[in-house]
């Protein structure tokens, strides 16, 4: 879940698939704090939706819901 904010999707994303590992990101170290309350199974990780640092092929699936119009 790309920029994250403060981490609606991210729960979503925990409820609907709860075998998955829903890993995080959000630029905004504050976001993430309150992010890690709503989704707590997930893992946050401070980093720039713009320069994303993941090895290749780390992901199946990639959203950004809540911030993709300020990139």
């Amino acid at each position: 879940d790309i920029a994250c904010g403060q981490g609606g999707s991210t729960r979503f994303l925990c409820q609907r698939f709860p075998q998955a590992a829903v890993v995080a990101t959000n630029l905004s170290l504050k976001q993430i704090q309150n992010a890690r309350k709503n989704a707590p199974a997930a893992t946050f990780v401070e980093m720039d939706a713009a320069r994303l640092s993941f090895p290749d092929q780390s992901f199946d699936l990639i959203v950004c819901i809540e911030a993709a119009f300020h990139f």
